[in-house]
């Protein structure tokens, strides 16, 4: 997931603490003017409070009005400022990728220097993607990914044997950037004829856009990299029923009784094979490069 700034931090925290306090505050207020009121009120409803009744009643009715004010505290996020909601909402931002660095080689013909090659190829067949996917985001969608330096992925990776090199994009919103995606090749497999990739995607703040906004995002990520394969006909991931189900989780997550209330974490995997559509945008990209550079 992306990293909120330093203010934005800050604001969930307070918005937390008093989420917290409010309630406290209400009550301590309500107990207060009581004990103020007590000797003139005592004169008028002490008659009817000494009833078991009556007391009965109303321990009921503040018990259920306790409980009601925790859960709508519990279920309510802090509310985003108008400042990261004008970024939200305004023009996309123009790019400027960072160039990651490539797999180092390495001597020999053992597994591990194939599977540096494959890395290697990897990052060759991948280097236009921002590219590409921004290309088609520009004519209808506020999305644009953003290339990072970053050369090896850490999104739900295990490190034991050693880094994972792959390409890393940061996920962005008109101006503001909402997550991370991730792409790495399938090894030792990852070649010309089966160019699998693992597609990792963390998003934050769903709820503030539509269902609608977010499945497109997700579903172009899909269209480029997560094809059937043609061994089987099968995809490794089905992706509408992934986009769905990672929605739906998204929902449940902020829908439930917790403390650390937000506005939606989205966390999503694709395994499949680079498409077709994926290496005909590109080769197009790559001629109308080359095109220009020839009439300069």
């Amino acid at each position: 997931m992306a990293e909120l700034s330093l203010v934005e931090q800050i604001a969930r925290r307070a918005e937390r603490i008093y989420r917290a306090v409010m309630p406290i505050a209400v009550w301590g207020i309500v107990v207060l003017g009581g004990y103020l009121l007590w000797p003139y009120l005592s004169r008028l409803v002490w008659p009817y409070l000494s009833r078991p009744d009556v007391l009965a009643i109303i321990v009921v009715v503040m018990a259920v009005a306790i409980i009601n004010l925790s859960r709508q505290a519990a279920r309510r996020p802090p509310s985003p400022n108008s400042r990261f909601l004008k970024k939200l909402f305004s023009e996309p931002i123009t790019p400027e990728h960072e160039s990651p660095n490539e797999p180092p080689i390495v001597a020999g013909d053992g597994l591990h220097a194939r599977c540096r090659d494959m890395e290697r190829h990897f990052f060759a067949d991948f280097a236009e993607f921002a590219d590409i996917v921004n290309r088609w985001f520009a004519a209808y969608s506020p999305w644009r990914l953003k290339q990072l330096p970053d050369d090896d992925v850490r999104l739900n990776v295990d490190f034991s044997s050693g880094p994972i090199f792959g390409r890393c994009y940061a996920i962005f919103h008109n101006q503001v950037e909402l997550g991370r995606l991730e792409i790495q090749p399938q090894l030792p497999t990852y070649d010309t004829a089966t160019p699998e990739v693992i597609t990792e995607i963390e998003l934050h703040s769903v709820r503030l856009l539509s269902y609608d906004t977010i499945a497109d995002f997700l579903s172009v990520i899909a269209m480029y990299v997560c094809d059937s394969n043609p061994k089987d006909g099968k995809s490794y991931t089905k992706p509408n029923e992934a986009i769905v189900g990672a929605l739906t989780k998204a929902l449940w997550e902020t829908q439930r009784i917790t403390e650390f209330a937000d506005w939606g974490e989205l966390s999503l995997r694709f395994n499949g094979l680079a498409t077709r559509l994926y290496f005909d945008h590109r080769e197009h990209h790559r001629e109308a490069l080359q095109e220009k550079r020839g009439h300069r």
